[in-house]
C-alpha cells in the first residue's frame, strides 16, 4: 500500500515543484458533473457517480434558469492586496475552507505567491457531506486524504472566469471537469455560484460542492458507512 502510495505521489512532484507547494497528493479521476440551474448557477441534481474528466466534461449542460444578482462571466481585476488565504478569512462563506485549509497545514502556502486559481467550497458545501464527514477528514491521522481532497480544488496559474472552457484542467490533486455554456460554469458535479473573487497572489471561483477525487470518495464512503456522499 505505502508502494502504491508513493509511486502516484511522484508523479505529480513536478507540478509541485513548479509552484512552491511541497505537498504529498494524489491525482484522481474526476467526478461526473451535475447540469447547471442558473447563471454561476446552483446545481440541483446531486449526482454521486464516478466518470473521469473528460467522459464529464463531455456532458451537455441543461435545465437552467438565471439567479438574481450581478455576477456574470467576465475578466478579474488584479487590484487586491489580501492573498487568498486573507479573502477567505474574511469572508463569511468560507470558515469550514479556512479551519481545512489550515488543519492540513496549506494555509501558509496558499498565502505564498503563486498565482493559484481556487475553486472554493462554500460552508453550505462542507455541510452537504454527510454526518461525520468533515470530523473524519479533520482528525490528524487522516491529514493526506484532507490535502488530497483540498488540493483537489487549486489550479496552477490564475484562470478568471472567462478564460475557462469546456473540457479537462489540471489541478494539483489530479484531473478535474470544466463544462461552460451560457448558464455558467460547472466543475465535476459544483457549480461555480459567484466568480472571480480576487486575490493578490491568484483568484477564487466560489463552489456550491466540495470536490472529491474517485479514490477519496471510495475511502470515505467505507470509513463513513454510506452509500453516497450526496442525497
Amino acid at each position: 500500500m505505502f508502494s502504491s502510495f508513493l509511486a502516484r505521489s511522484v508523479a505529480i512532484s513536478t507540478a509541485l515543484a513548479s509552484t512552491g507547494l511541497l505537498l504529498l497528493v494524489t491525482p484522481a479521476n474526476a467526478e461526473t458533473i451535475a447540469q447547471p440551474a442558473s447563471n454561476f448557477l446552483i446545481a440541483d441534481n446531486h449526482l454521486d457517480s464516478e466518470a473521469t474528466g473528460n467522459e464529464a466534461a463531455g456532458n451537455e449542460a441543461a435545465g437552467s434558469e438565471p439567479v438574481d444578482g450581478t455576477m456574470n462571466n467576465t475578466a478579474a481585476t488584479d487590484t487586491a492586496t489580501d492573498t487568498i488565504v486573507d479573502v477567505a478569512s474574511n469572508s463569511e462563506s468560507f470558515s469550514t475552507l479556512v479551519t481545512a485549509l489550515e488543519s492540513a497545514g496549506l494555509a501558509s502556502t496558499l498565502s505564498e505567491q503563486g498565482p493559484y486559481t481556487v475553486f472554493a467550497p462554500t460552508d453550505e458545501a462542507f455541510a452537504e457531506l454527510p454526518a461525520g464527514a468533515l470530523e473524519f477528514l479533520l482528525q490528524p491521522e487522516n491529514e493526506a486524504i484532507l490535502t488530497e481532497i483540498l488540493t483537489y480544488h487549486v489550479v496552477p496559474g490564475e484562470i478568471a472566469a472567462n478564460e475557462l472552457s469546456t473540457g479537462g484542467i489540471d489541478a494539483l490533486g489530479g484531473g478535474i471537469a470544466i463544462a461552460v455554456s451560457d448558464s455558467g460554469v460547472v466543475v465535476n458535479n459544483g457549480s461555480v455560484t459567484q466568480p472571480n473573487i480576487q486575490a493578490s497572489n491568484g483568484i477564487i471561483h466560489q463552489i456550491n460542492r466540495v470536490l472529491i477525487p474517485t479514490d477519496i470518495r471510495q475511502q470515505l464512503l467505507a470509513s463513513l458507512g454510506v452509500t453516497s456522499l450526496y442525497e
